[in-house]
């Protein structure tokens, strides 16, 4: 063989071997995965098996991840209807690592509406690469939360939230007693119990001591548009196991300083009540100088929200069924053997009908009127008409407002709108008759109309028709 050829042959002999230890090297070095779905999550892992753990409710799978013949950290799954997308939900798996890490959290399932998966997904990725430590669990359980990126998507955001939230207490072994011994000084032990059928409440925990449980707290929260900042009464109830109201606390009071007091006095009466002396019905009348158990007057906007969530409490505590009739809503206490359409009323474009709204003494009770519009809906170049029903409820003498009702049912828009709206409306509740005129779609600077705003006009405009005609 000549000196060149066998040169040639070495080299190529070389060259292979060489290419041989680099792929060697580099299947060494990323190996194919065992366990591709949850690469996102922890790269190569040896091992990935499902254990044992106590659910809250949200979270429904844990899977311990090996590497290296060590944990590397856990896999968290949940799932979560997402009541703005209809029937949908959202189903994500969360990694957290031995360090506490959030590695990645991945959409197995995203319900919602295309324009807003994306502010869904930004407010997700926010918490990639955070430490659990970092986060308040408190935060994570609101509406909406300081962690939030992009607004407009609080449902599906909030559905996030709590799979990660329940995804930590599990990693973590739970909540810390602290902030409820006020309410049972005793207890060692708290645990989160999965709410169904809740608006304002927000967690429902079990409260124990050596294994005995001494009661329940139910946390609760609705924004207060007639406070001075436009913020949140964020509360607290505590209930024994005989079903009676040890305490209620107060985590935030957003109200005008001179009527703290009188909202901190309404929501004392209840302490020591037993739930059965307690009719949901009249804690569900709005104005509180018509109100049996609101012991000071002036505050009415603050004193419902509280009797608002007290109601949702008792009914979730005592599994009662909330009316599902419009009129009920309004008038808790109405009976529809008296209550009658008044036929000398004289209907309008807007303004449909009157009934005259009777308890069962057949005394009147207050007037309910029936409006009705259309508006434009949609965004962009795309529009399109949609009826609005809206339903007001007028005291017996007809210079207040009880409620303004926009029934989900008729309410052609998207769910998430309806929110909105339905939080412009609350803005009328206990309201003067001659003050309508004061509240503009974007009252008090608030940002529940944004987005929306055609609605809001609307309603405005139907109120004003109505006090036309009164």
């Amino acid at each position: 063989m000549k000196l060149e050829n066998r040169n040639l042959l070495i080299n190529g002999v070389v060259a292979l071997v060489v290419g041989l230890l680099f792929l060697l090297a580099f299947q060494m070095a990323y190996p194919d995965s065992k366990y591709p779905e949850y690469d996102g999550l922890f790269k190569n892992a040896s091992e990935i098996n499902s254990v044992e753990f106590d659910t809250f409710g949200l979270v429904y799978d844990r899977l311990e991840v090996i590497k290296g013949g060590e944990t590397a950290g856990y896999i968290y799954k949940g799932k979560g209807q997402n009541q703005h997308s209809g029937t949908g939900y959202v189903d994500i798996q969360i990694g957290i690592d031995a360090s506490g890490k959030i590695t990645g959290i991945e959409f197995l399932e995203l319900s919602q509406t295309d324009f807003v998966l994306e502010k869904i997904e930004t407010n997700t990725a926010y918490y990639v690469d955070k430490n659990i430590s970092e986060l308040e669990l408190a935060e994570l359980a609101k509406e909406v939360a300081s962690y939030d990126v992009e607004s407009g998507a609080s449902r599906g955001t909030g559905v996030v939230r709590n799979i990660l939230r329940e995804a930590i207490m599990i990693h973590t072994g739970g909540l810390d007693v602290t902030p409820y011994l006020s309410l049972f000084p005793t207890a060692d032990q708290v645990t989160p119990v999965a709410l169904t059928g809740n608006t304002y409440l927000y967690q429902k925990l079990e409260v124990s001591a050596a294994g005995t449980v001494l009661g329940y707290v139910y946390q609760g929260k609705d924004r207060n548009y007639y406070s001075a900042d436009g913020e949140y009464i964020d509360m607290m109830i505590g209930v024994n196991p005989l079903k009676v109201i040890v305490g209620i606390e107060f985590l935030a009071l957003s109200q005008s300083s001179f009527k703290l007091a009188t909202i901190e006095a309404n929501a004392a009466f209840y302490e020591g009540k037993s739930l059965s002396e307690i009719d949901t019905n009249d804690l569900m009348i709005v104005l509180s100088e018509e109100n049996p158990y609101d012991v000071q007057t002036g505050a009415t906007k603050g004193t419902y929200i509280v009797r608002t969530i007290l109601e949702e409490m008792i009914r979730l505590h005592e599994d009662l069924t909330q009316p599902t009739e419009s009129i009920a809503l309004i008038f808790p206490n109405y009976d529809a053997t008296k209550t009658v359409v008044d036929a000398t009323f004289v209907p309008t474009t807007e303004v449909l009908s009157k009934t005259i709204v009777k308890d069962a003494d057949d005394v009147v009770i207050g007037y309910l009127y029936e409006l009705f519009g259309e508006n434009e809906v949609g965004g962009g170049d795309y529009y399109e008409p949609a009826d609005l029903k809206v339903l007001v409820g007028l005291n017996a003498t007809q210079d207040k407002v009880v409620k303004v009702l926009l029934p989900e049912a008729d309410f052609n828009q998207t769910s998430s709108f309806y929110q909105k709206a339905v939080g412009y409306a609350n803005h009328f509740t206990a309201l003067a008759v001659t003050s309508i005129n004061t509240i503009g779609y974007n009252y008090a600077g608030t940002d529940m109309t944004t987005g929306a705003s055609q609605t809001p006009t609307l309603v405005r405009a139907l109120l004003d028709a109505l006090v036309e005609v009164l």
